[in-house]
C-alpha cells in the first residue's frame, strides 16, 4: 500500500511539473533589481490590445565616470514562424534620478498572444558592448481601467 501511495503522489508532482511548464505567461509582473542591455528581451507575457511597461529608478553606467540617462524600448508581439511584428519606441527618461518612466501600448491587436519588450538603445548606444540599464524596478501591466 505504502508503494502505491508514493507511486501515486510522485505521479502528481510530475504532472504539477508539466503543468507549470506549458502554462501560459502572466499578463501583469513585476521585476526587481533588473540590468538590461542592447537588444535584451523580458519575459513573455499575454495580453490583448493594451500593454504599458514601467521602469523606476534608472542607472545607466559603461565605463569608469559616463553615465547616460535613457533607454529605449519596444513591445513585440511574438509570432511563430516568422518575425515578430514591433510596436512603437518609447524613450524612457523620467527613471533616472528616482522616478518612475512609463510607456503604453494601445495599438497591439486584440485577443490573448504573447509580448515581450526589447531594449533597442541604452544611452544613445545602439550595439553590444555599450551600456547597461541598472533599473530597481520593472513593471508590465496589462490592464487599461488604471
Amino acid at each position: 500500500m505504502r508503494n502505491r501511495t508514493r507511486i501515486t503522489a510522485i505521479a502528481g508532482m510530475a504532472a504539477a511539473g508539466v503543468a507549470l511548464l506549458v502554462s501560459p505567461a502572466l499578463a501583469n509582473w513585476t521585476q526587481l533589481n533588473s540590468s538590461w542591455s542592447y537588444e535584451e528581451e523580458s519575459r513573455r507575457w499575454d495580453d490583448g490590445d493594451y500593454t504599458q511597461v514601467q521602469f523606476t529608478n534608472c542607472d545607466n553606467v559603461w565605463v569608469s565616470g559616463s553615465s547616460f540617462d535613457s533607454v529605449d524600448i519596444q513591445v513585440w508581439r511574438v509570432i511563430n514562424n516568422f518575425p515578430d511584428d514591433s510596436y512603437d519606441l518609447k524613450t524612457f527618461t523620467a527613471c533616472y534620478g528616482g522616478g518612475t518612466s512609463s510607456g503604453a501600448w494601445s495599438e497591439i491587436p486584440t485577443g490573448t498572444e504573447s509580448y515581450y519588450f526589447k531594449i533597442m538603445d541604452v544611452g544613445g548606444v545602439e550595439h553590444g558592448g555599450g551600456p547597461t540599464a541598472h533599473v530597481d524596478k520593472v513593471y508590465v501591466d496589462t490592464t487599461k481601467a488604471d
